[in-house]
């Protein structure tokens, strides 16, 4: 429950400049 569509679009909008795509980062 990691890896999904949700996370993907939360992503970009809480996504950091210094990180590029770390969805299991932000997630947890």
């Amino acid at each position: 429950m990691d890896e999904c569509p949700h996370t993907v679009t939360t992503l970009p909008t809480a996504r950091q400049p210094g990180r590029p795509f770390d969805p299991p980062a932000e997630l947890l």
